[in-house]
C-alpha cells in the first residue's frame, strides 16, 4: 500500500508540474498523505483555484437570480411557501459561496503547514 501511495504521489507531482493543477482525486489522495512544503503548496494552489471556481459559479447564480428577479414572469412576489427560481438560485448562490470560504481556509492551512 505504501508503494502504490508513493507511486502516486511520483505521478502527482510529475503531472502537477506539467499541468501545475491537480484533480479532485489527486488532491484527495494527496491531502492523506502530503508531508513535504511543495506537496501542501501543490494542495494550497488547488484549493485556490477551487475557490475561485466556485466563487465564479456564486456570482453566476446571483446573476441568474437578478435577471429571473428583473424579468420575472409573475406579476406580484409570490407567498415564500412556493420559492421561485429567483429563491433557488440566490439559494445555491450563497451555497457556492460558503463553500469557496471554505475552500479558501483549507487553502491558507496548507500554506501554514508549508512553512
Amino acid at each position: 500500500m505504501k508503494t502504490v501511495v508513493v507511486g502516486l504521489l511520483c505521478v502527482i507531482a510529475a503531472g502537477a508540474t506539467e499541468a501545475s493543477t491537480l484533480t479532485r482525486e489527486q488532491a484527495r489522495a494527496l491531502a492523506r498523505s502530503a508531508n513535504t512544503p511543495a506537496q501542501h503548496l501543490m494542495l494550497a494552489e488547488y484549493y485556490r483555484g477551487e475557490s475561485q471556481r466556485l466563487i465564479a459559479e456564486s456570482r453566476e447564480y446571483a446573476a441568474r437570480a437578478d435577471e429571473y428577479q428583473a424579468n420575472s414572469p409573475i406579476p406580484f412576489r409570490p407567498v415564500s411557501k412556493y420559492p421561485t427560481s429567483g429563491t433557488s438560485y440566490r439559494s445555491l448562490s450563497a451555497q457556492y459561496l460558503k463553500e469557496a470560504n471554505k475552500t479558501a481556509e483549507l487553502a491558507t492551512a496548507q500554506e501554514r503547514l508549508a512553512q
